[in-house]
């Protein structure tokens, strides 16, 4: 299929008014950036902000339409974002860019799944979801799970302690009766050996292993 000739594409308060009448219900964030100079990601203003935007932020930002970018969001100063925006204007290419945390004097800390994609006449389309309550699930779970990975090891640790007291006393006690203990008492002595060697070997085994193959 051939290219939309230049002259046939809406101008960018038209693309804004199709964008409002598809898109303003939708769930997800929508800004839309227009690179008013090819050579500067500076010169991306922001032409449209749909209502979902505004919820996942947790600010009207509608307020900052016909904002150049860093004056809309100027944490972005600090970041490559302004410019990936930029290239995806200009090379037509999409971008997801994974997860990206964002706050400002007027934002709350808050972490975002972020895409971009091109539009016609040099815009962008930044989609974005607030995925921070999932991060701090996470979070949570990393850290309970690093919790219970300490008390497993302590467990196997003061197990193995315990086992290797055991075997202390079971050789007292055989050094002690080595003469009075009959065939059958000694048979029964060193099973008792063998079976705390044995459970020393596993618990090692299994502080050492045994953790990762349960988180498979």
């Amino acid at each position: 299929m051939d290219a939309q000739p230049v002259h046939d594409l809406p101008d960018v308060e038209t693309l804004v008014r199709l964008l409002d009448s598809i898109f303003s219900e939708i769930n997800l964030g929508l800004l839309v950036y227009h690179l008013e100079d090819p050579d500067e990601a500076s010169s991306l203003r922001l032409v449209y902000v749909n209502a979902a935007a505004s919820a996942a932020a947790g600010s009207d930002l509608t307020a900052c339409v016909g904002m150049v970018i860093l004056d809309a969001f100027p944490s972005l100063a600090e970041t490559d974002l302004p410019e990936t925006y930029a290239r995806v204007a200009r090379e037509k290419e999409p971008r997801r860019l994974g997860t990206i945390e964002y706050e400002d004097a007027r934002l709350e800390h808050r972490y975002y799944a972020v895409r971009a994609f091109p539009m016609p006449n040099e815009c962008v389309c930044v989609v974005f979801e607030n995925i921070s309550l999932r991060k701090q699930i996470d979070t949570k779970v990393q850290q309970r799970t690093a919790e219970l990975r300490r008390q497993y090891d302590d467990l196997h640790q003061h197990t193995d302690t315990l086992v290797q007291a055991l075997q202390l006393h079971l050789d007292a006690l055989l050094e002690t009766l080595a003469g009075n203990l009959t065939p059958a008492q000694r048979r029964h002595v060193e099973a008792l050996r063998a079976a705390a060697a044995q459970l020393t070997d596993g618990t090692r085994a299994a502080s050492g292993g045994g953790w990762a193959r349960r988180r498979v």
